[in-house]
């Protein structure tokens, strides 16, 4: 039960794209990936995918859309070489639950000639919930996979468009687990990140993806061992 609690306090409700592939199927293309990510693999052209999610549905025709394979391409590629846990976690979503209810009472408040007290607590409650979200997101770490090696950065970081701290080509870093902190170690640097915040989703990519890459270690001999979340969660923070 606490397991189930810490998951849905800890994930993203948020589902990713319907049109991107299934978690193993992109766990297992992911070196092609890497390869046609970084300048190699030239001449692959990802099938465009046809979805029926417009309505109506029902009917032989019409309901459909269609989504460019450049576009899937372009999703498949940031998820493969970039891991971190959700911003907008599940309890997020729920701190949206009183925010909603000090708005009605603002809009309340409006309708009962205090529009001062009114006006306060319909623009507060938003905005003290996104400054709770933005704060904690400003704090967390992404581990990326660059064309300068294994990088990892604040979330602030890849909003400003910043490269974040460069471990080392991943060939030669080296991950371990030591209790609920992620140690990388490289030539150009070293990092210790904290997942007690992280959700199992995010932590299995860690133990699936790494290996992928190259990246070595206890714990991150092999791709594929830990196990596999077949979650379609969308983590991605960029979004």
């Amino acid at each position: 039960m606490l397991m189930l609690l810490r998951d849905l306090l800890l994930e993203s409700p948020i589902p990713s794209s319907n049109w991107m592939p299934t978690r193993s199927q992109r766990l297992a293309e992911a070196p092609q990936v890497i390869r046609r990510r970084f300048g190699s693999g030239s001449g692959f052209r990802r099938p465009s995918a046809r979805l029926r999610d417009i309505a109506p549905t029902h009917l032989p025709i019409g309901g459909a859309r269609y989504v460019s394979g450049d576009l899937i391409e372009a999703e498949v590629q940031a998820e493969i070489t970039a891991i971190d846990a959700p911003v907008v976690q599940g309890w997020a979503w729920l701190l949206l639950l009183p925010v909603f209810v000090v708005m009605v009472i603002g809009l309340g408040l409006l309708e009962r000639d205090a529009p001062e007290r009114g006006v306060a607590l319909v623009v507060v409650g938003p905005l003290a919930w996104g400054a709770i979200v933005w704060a904690w997101g400003v704090s967390q770490w992404e581990v990326s996979l660059t064309e300068g090696g294994v990088a990892v950065c604040h979330w602030s970081d890849v909003r400003r468009g910043h490269r974040g701290r460069r471990i080392g080509p991943p060939e030669v870093v080296t991950a371990q687990m030591i209790g609920h902190t992620l140690v990388l170690a490289g030539p150009d640097g070293r990092a210790a990140i904290h997942l007690g915040l992280w959700p199992p989703s995010a932590i299995a990519d860690l133990h699936d993806k790494l290996p992928v890459w190259g990246v070595g270690g206890p714990g991150f001999a092999e791709p594929g061992h830990h196990h596999r979340h077949e979650r379609r969660h969308h983590r991605r923070r960029r979004g």
